[in-house]
């Protein structure tokens, strides 16, 4: 049996970043339209129709000029499904380009959709081989603790597709079990299924059941397996049920990964060919085949002080503290651009994230120190003196004065005391090396 290879599915580059790359756009910006059918459309539509799929086969269609970029249709796509913090949220997500179901990388953020469309033909616009898919990008810890129901979606659906791809778990309970859980998501409450009877799936069985499974039982056998868990689940909502799909594959180290094949030549150990994942924790190297529950080697974000590229076949890391042979660490890789780059993207978001919680942190300390002070701060009380009559004379003065109005209480004023942001500085960018900043370590 052929291995099945795993989808490239959270890869990205920055243009900036790509020498040509504004040349390449800036003569693609330039190209008159000489597809007809998309010519019809963009002048009755005043734009190109995109059709952007999401991983559970839903799709949304947005017209768009060519000055709509792949970053800012990621907002529209994030306003559209309902959700309050799209333009900040948009970073951790991509639009991916897939070719006859395999994924590929995401368009860069400055790139114009619309061009990308027009590049495909009107061919496309029938036979639809070229696909884009939004996608999470950034499995970073902010967006891991998202928990409204969009956002709760978005994750669910990218890890039943992760699991079904066989990039989480390859234990046949775990699978039944999160397959009793999607089925009930998809087909209702688990009261509703005491009469169905294998066969009710079919073909679609593989959308349940990962390929490299499939072969220890009949298509009969899983399915009555998925239907005798499905009653643990009776009176939950969909909500609830996603939540505990992914409570159960967080657990697994490959969850959140972005995937590559690659070789190596620098461990005695290990096999020459490897597989490389990248996630916000640093860089995992896995064996061949189905993930084991733990890596082979790791190396935390924290330990890598620099990484980057030479040319687009490999990548390196260079690691603190050094292993026995060196601190340089190389593989041999097609994308070894964006694993630099997707590296780089993951050591961003997390100083901005780290910056946002002790930012929050800061207000909320002052918050508090502003309630203690109104709780202490009294108006000054007022000493008792003897009283005595003034005199006649004195009388007659006091009724001609002007006496001004008593003071109130004491007026504080605090001023906020916020820790300078970390600041991170990059020299101009090279296909030799993308050097990194050093975020402080995740605990």
């Amino acid at each position: 049996m052929a291995e099945r290879q795993p989808a490239l599915r959270s890869q990205s580059y920055h243009a900036d970043k790509l020498r040509g790359h504004a040349v390449r756009m800036s003569y693609a910006r330039d190209v008159e339209i000489e597809t007809k059918e998309l010519a019809v459309l963009k002048s009755k539509l005043g734009g190109v129709p995109v059709k952007i799929y999401f991983l559970d086969n839903s799709s949304k269609t947005f017209v768009c000029d060519r000055n709509t970029t792949f970053k800012s249709l990621s907002v529209d796509i994030l306003r559209k499904l309902g959700d309050d913090n799209a333009e900040g949220n948009a970073r951790l997500f991509g639009i991916f380009q897939s070719h006859n179901g395999v994924m590929g990388v995401a368009g860069a953020p400055d790139q114009s959709v619309a061009d990308m469309v027009i590049s495909y033909g009107d061919t496309n616009l029938h036979s639809e081989a070229k696909k884009l898919v939004f996608m999470i990008r950034l499995f970073t810890p902010m967006l891991q603790s998202m928990d409204t129901p969009q956002m709760v979606h978005l994750r669910y659906i990218q890890a039943v597709y992760d699991v079904i791809i066989n990039e989480h778990t390859s234990d046949p309970e775990e699978v039944l079990q999160l397959a009793a859980i999607q089925f009930v998501i998809k087909f209702g409450s688990a009261g509703d299924h005491g009469d169905r009877e294998p066969g009710f799936l079919g073909n679609r069985i593989v959308e349940f059941i990962p390929a490299c499974l499939m072969s220890q039982k009949r298509k009969e056998q899983w399915e009555t397996a998925i239907f005798q868990r499905c009653f643990t689940h009776r009176g939950k909502s969909a909500l609830d049920l996603k939540r505990e799909y992914m409570r159960i594959v967080q657990h697994d180290t490959i969850y959140g990964c972005t995937v590559f094949n690659c070789k190596q030549y620098i461990f005695d150990e290990m096999p020459e060919g490897v597989r490389v994942s990248i996630c916000h924790q640093g860089l995992y190297v896995w064996s061949t085949g189905p993930f084991k529950r733990e890596p082979w080697k790791e190396f935390h974000l924290h330990d890598i002080f620099r990484w980057g590229y030479r040319q687009d076949d490999q990548f390196y890391i260079e690691v603190n503290p050094p292993l026995p042979g060196g601190s340089l660490v190389p593989f041999q890789c097609e994308y070894g651009k964006h694993v630099a780059n997707l590296l780089q993207d993951y050591a961003m978001a997390i100083v901005e994230e780290q910056d946002l919680e002790d930012e929050a942190a800061e207000k909320e300390k002052e918050k508090e120190q502003g309630v203690d002070i109104e709780l202490t701060v009294e108006a000054p009380k007022e000493t008792e003196t003897p009283v005595r009559e003034p005199s006649e004379a004195a009388s007659r003065k006091l009724e001609a004065a002007e006496v001004p109005p008593r003071g109130g209480a004491a007026e504080v004023a605090t001023a906020p005391a916020l820790a300078p942001a970390l600041a991170v500085t990059s020299g101009p960018p090279t296909d030799e090396v993308a050097t990194s900043p050093t975020p402080a370590p995740t605990p």
